[in-house]
């Protein structure tokens, strides 16, 4: 079957995101090597590497976007919901480690709102999970929401260098944050 246009651009800017994520200095000519097309073909999407790296922005908050709606569906606690955005931002690889990577000056006023208004979700999960006592207490929630997307990188990291199964890793961060964030005396 013949590769549809918004199919192409979709596979480069994954493989865009993934090589920036691990050097965010690459130029327009190294991002085409890393994402095995030629210049011309990256140039027929994007005309400069400040529009592919505005794209890849703009996929990768809204793929966050509608995972965190779909996992806070209501029907879960605060640290379900938590374990479930886990696991689709560790599925979700190279853009959400994209986004959370890039120096805010790349991306535009409205991306930055957009991920800012993500991570204040974040907190105040974090602040829900802490009420609720499925989070210590004692750990500021400042704290484990960078813990929670440490962790995140960290499995993102390991699947792209082959240290772990891809279906391995989402549970593995998940089981990590856990355990790192479980109140005094809880059964890890």
């Amino acid at each position: 079957m013949r590769q549809t246009r918004s199919d192409r651009r979709g596979e480069i800017l994954n493989r865009a995101a993934q090589a920036l994520a691990e050097d965010p200095s690459l130029s327009l000519t190294e991002l085409a090597s890393r994402s095995d097309v030629g210049r011309a073909t990256l140039h027929r999407h994007f005309r400069s590497r400040a529009e592919l790296v505005d794209a890849i922005a703009d996929a990768a908050l809204e793929s966050s976007e509608d995972l965190a709606l779909r996992a806070a569906d209501g029907s879960a606690s605060a640290g379900e919901t938590l374990e479930r955005m886990m696991r689709g931002l560790v599925e979700m690889g190279a853009g959400y480690s994209f986004l959370a990577s890039v120096p805010p000056s790349d991306l535009g006023a409205d991306q930055r709102m957009r991920y800012e208004r993500q991570v204040a979700t974040l907190r105040e999960l974090v602040e829900q999970a802490r009420a609720e006592r499925s989070i210590g207490i004692d750990l500021p929630s400042r704290w484990v929401a960078r813990f929670y997307e440490g962790l995140i990188y960290i499995a993102w990291a390991a699947l792209a260098r082959g240290d772990i199964a891809a279906n391995d890793a989402a549970e593995l961060a998940v089981r990590s944050f856990r355990s790192g964030v479980a109140p005094i005396g809880a059964e890890r």
